[in-house]
């Protein structure tokens, strides 16, 4: 039964083609022209529908793509316009950036002057200190100077005036002294004395012990353009006439040394030596003069 059926349907779909084909075949065999023409027409048709579809699915892809476009060109847009912005923004803040590196080069402009003025001032007031420092130490060298002249004026000075042996006497011991003068116009005080007799040979210059004398006396100040003596024995040691002959020729000397040592009213120590010889003795007995020496008679 269900084959009948679909036998039924086959037919009548193969029915419609005969027909047609039947149909065209008698038509072509009786106008072949007109069946030509017709079949032009019925092709012409057909390719217009087929191209009004395509033209039409052209057209609608070009509206999807058309409004994608506007979509894309928009989206574009904003973007654009947000870069814009941003580069708005960062032009700004380069402007801003710009701006504060000029306020700090002029502060940094600003601070140096500052810096060279205060220079400046530093160099004028060392010089200033350097100018008063130079005329303080010449103030000072002045005064310095004045005080040492009015010292020098003013101070005592101590020095021998003479030197002699005060006992010489055979068969008694050597006796020898020495005379100090000050010549200042203030006391000397706080003065020390030594002195020391040496008998050597001619040719031989002693070296004369000072910085070892250790016999000191002491004395009362001497006031200005006054005198005061000392005088020192030499111990153990007798002047006989066989000394005595060869002192008087020249054979041996006697040589008399001392120091001085005192203050002056200004609390400053002095020293003075002083060194006498004999130059042939006759028949003298006491208060022989004898020379000063060459050297070793000093004050300061």
């Amino acid at each position: 039964m269900q084959g009948n059926v679909d036998q039924e349907d086959s037919d009548l779909l193969i029915r419609p083609k005969r027909k047609f084909r039947d149909l065209f075949q008698r038509g072509i065999e009786a106008e072949p022209l007109a069946a030509i023409n017709l079949l032009c027409t019925a092709c012409l048709v057909i390719s217009t529908i087929i191209y009004t579809a395509f033209a039409g699915c052209q057209w609608h892809e070009m509206k999807t793509g058309s409004s994608d476009t506007h979509a894309l060109a928009i989206a574009s847009r904003d973007q654009a316009n947000a870069a814009g912005q941003q580069a708005s923004s960062m032009g700004n803040l380069a402007q801003q950036a710009l701006d504060q590196a000029r306020a700090t080069n002029e502060l940094a402009r600003q601070a140096k002057r500052s810096a060279d003025a205060a220079l400046d001032t530093s160099r004028a007031a060392l010089l200033r200190a350097t100018s008063s420092k130079q005329m303080a130490g010449t103030s000072d060298a002045s005064l310095k100077v004045s005080k040492d002249a009015l010292k020098l004026e003013e101070r005592a000075w101590l020095g021998v005036t003479g030197i002699t042996l005060s006992r010489y006497q055979p068969g008694k011991t050597i006796e020898g002294s020495a005379t100090y003068f000050n010549s200042g116009k203030t006391p000397a005080v706080k003065v020390t004395t030594d002195i020391e007799i040496l008998i050597d040979m001619p040719n031989k210059v002693p070296t004369f012990p000072y910085d070892w004398m250790l016999d000191w006396k002491g004395h009362q100040p001497v006031t200005p353009n006054s005198s005061q003596w000392l005088k020192r024995e030499l111990p153990r040691l007798l002047l006989t006439e066989q000394i005595k002959d060869e002192l008087n020729r020249h054979y041996r000397l006697i040589w008399v040394y001392g120091v001085l040592r005192y203050e002056d009213i200004f609390g400053e120590t002095h020293r003075t030596e002083f060194c006498g010889y004999s130059v042939g003795i006759d028949s003298i007995t006491e208060n022989v003069q004898l020379a000063f020496c060459p050297d070793h008679n000093q004050t300061d």
